[in-house]
């Protein structure tokens, strides 16, 4: 049994639904009082609104997803962005190693050259002997080493902890026969 409804009451209900953000339950009952009754001013007022209300929430969520995509978009070319840089960076590091490889390899080539023309140059030289002297080749390399004075202070420092004297252990003298004297 369904009682009949005055405007008022459709109106009513509808409002209190809008206001608790209910819209859908809000159309319906307005739905239905506009079928009752299609001219109440009130009542077509409140439809009216219940639309711009579900519109503008539809352009809302729409301009929501939007800002949503173009934030991701975004997100998406930032990382782009930095891992084309990552690469780049990699890239040139690379090539800086080469270029530093190469550069050694030149330098190695150089010292070569110049050493084989030293040679050359000493071999031409009739004054001196072919081999060298090892005292003197011994001499030249240790021209070679240098040092600071802390270092050779730290160097005899070293080898004079490496000094120890030899402590004297006498022969333990034992009184057994069975040894084999030798004579010779």
């Amino acid at each position: 049994m369904t009682r009949a409804q005055t405007v008022d009451q459709f109106f009513l209900a509808g409002a209190t639904n809008y206001l608790h953000t209910n819209i859908d339950q809000a159309k319906k009952l307005v739905t239905n009082g506009l079928a009752l009754y299609p001219n109440d001013p009130k009542l077509t007022n409140l439809w009216a609104l219940l639309n711009r209300q579900q519109q503008s929430q539809n352009s809302d969520s729409q301009e929501q997803d939007k800002k949503d995509q173009q934030n991701k978009d975004q997100q998406k070319q930032d990382q782009q962005k930095s891992d084309q840089q990552k690469q780049d960076e990699q890239k040139k590091q690379e090539e800086q190693k080469k270029q530093e490889e190469a550069k050694k390899q030149q330098e190695q080539q150089q010292a070569k050259k110049d050493k084989d023309k030293e040679q050359d140059q000493a071999g031409k030289s009739g004054d001196k002997k072919d081999q060298p002297d090892p005292k003197e080749a011994e001499a030249g390399q240790m021209a070679k080493i240098r040092m600071t004075p802390q270092q050779a202070q730290q160097l005899l420092d070293t080898m004079k902890n490496e000094e120890r004297t030899m402590i004297f252990t006498p022969q333990m003298k034992s009184n057994r026969a069975d040894r084999v004297f030798k004579d010779w």
